[in-house]
């Protein structure tokens, strides 16, 4: 051994293999005597007959730099992973916290809810596009919500007055179809109603088999009393005497 990188190691034996004369020099990994792991090379001398020129260094001085490249190379992959790991998870964030948003939303509208808002994002993206059309969206829903409201708040002023317009018909016509079937004076039935209720009672009478009673009242010498009284007291007779069959009779 002429040469190495050890100088405990010179002059002990190479234990790689030797090329021959002329050839290249020959690189290998190896234990040596000194059982240490090693890369030696051994190359010949041209002008000196089986003289070798022999270089040998440790294994780990010899990778120590690739083994400090590899780290190096390690430590930078880390760091960019670790740095598109939090540039991915800002991304998430900032499209699924806005796509939350819009579920959450979505599902009250869902519900019955209408004054629903989300926080609109800034931005030309897709995300805060869809946020600012989806407030739009639930005011637009809102406004038609309180116009509905509005309209069928009138439409029931309007059907309350139209029901009271009703009811107050039908009293008057109950009390014009009274007056057109009541005497003005005496206050009973008059002549056309009891000819429609003759008839009415008489058909009935026929189906059940019933009797039919006709009461006949005749006031005696009310001519005399009227002559006497003048009409004004011959009406007031007649009043008299309907308000007792009136007390009297169903």
């Amino acid at each position: 051994t002429i040469a190495s990188s050890n100088a405990e190691l010179v002059g002990t034996r190479f234990a790689g293999p030797l090329s021959e004369s002329g050839g290249e020099p020959t690189l290998s990994e190896y234990t040596n005597e000194a059982d240490q792991r090693v890369v030696g090379a051994a190359a010949p001398f041209p002008r000196f007959a089986g003289w070798h020129l022999v270089i040998e260094q440790s294994y780990g001085e010899v990778f120590a730099p690739v083994v400090s490249t590899i780290g190096r190379v390690l430590v930078i992959n880390l760091a960019i992973v670790v740095v598109v790991g939090l540039a991915a998870f800002r991304v998430a964030v900032s499209i699924v916290h806005p796509i939350e948003a819009l579920s959450g939303a979505a599902r009250r509208i869902s519900e019955g809810e209408r004054s629903v808002a989300i926080p609109e994002i800034e931005g030309s993206d897709e995300v805060a596009v869809l946020s600012r059309a989806f407030n739009d969206m639930t005011m637009r829903l809102t406004n038609n919500a309180n116009e509905i409201a509005l309209s069928h708040a009138a439409v029931e002023e309007a059907n309350d007055r139209l029901r009271l317009q009703n009811d107050e018909l039908q009293r008057a016509n109950e009390v014009l179809e009274q007056l057109s079937i009541t005497d003005g004076l005496t206050k009973l039935h008059n002549h056309r109603h009891f000819q429609e209720m003759l008839l009415q009672e008489s058909k009935r009478a026929l189906r059940s088999g019933k009797p039919l009673a006709l009461i006949l009242i005749d006031i005696d010498y009310f001519k005399r009393w009227n002559d006497r009284l003048g009409h004004a007291g011959g009406d007031e007779i007649l009043r008299k005497l309907a308000e007792v069959m009136n007390g009297l009779i169903r």
